[in-house]
């Protein structure tokens, strides 16, 4: 009996699962393994690389099943997802509304354990971006660009950041 009742009270006081967290080092190999290359000249793609890890660092606390909501003044909320908070309102499907779902993935595999998915996702829209192919989202996929990068990240230098590494 007595077992019953600490099983009820493990039950009703524990918390459910919150998702993998992804480690600062780990994101960082994972994102040279995948060969994320930069797509401005003015940074090194090292560089390149620690302010993405940077910005998920900031943005999720490295956790893969992050959801947050923004809201930027005199417009609509947006819904951000998993590791690199990418929106439903440009890069994913949600079934909340109208996106062009850039990454042709529904939100959900975004907030699972699988990193790879939310990778290959980032490499579509840097594909995208390099080729124009996102023109007629251009304001959209600007404001998204706006809204993920905190300026906490802007001055991150590679040999710094991953020092620890």
């Amino acid at each position: 009996m007595k077992m019953l009742v600490v099983l009820l009270l493990a039950a009703l006081f524990s918390t459910p699962a919150e998702g993998k967290l992804v480690g600062k080092c780990e994101l960082k190999t994972l994102l040279e393994e995948a060969e994320l290359k930069n797509c401005h000249s003015r940074i090194t793609n090292e560089d390149f690389v620690a302010k993405i890890v940077c910005h998920v660092a900031e943005g999720t606390g490295f956790n893969t099943s992050a959801v947050s909501q923004r809201t930027r003044p005199d417009s609509d909320t947006w819904t951000l997802y998993g590791l690199f908070q990418l929106s439903d309102h440009l890069i994913c499907d949600s079934g909340a509304g109208d996106s062009p779902n850039l990454c042709d993935i529904n939100c959900s595999d975004l907030i699972d354990d699988n990193v790879a998915n939310d990778i290959t996702c980032l490499e579509t829209i840097k594909t995208k971006f390099q080729s124009g192919d996102y023109d007629h989202h251009k304001a959209d996929f600007v404001r998204m660009i706006h809204i993920l990068f905190q300026r906490e990240c802007y001055d991150v230098v590679a040999s710094t950041y991953f020092a620890d590494c």
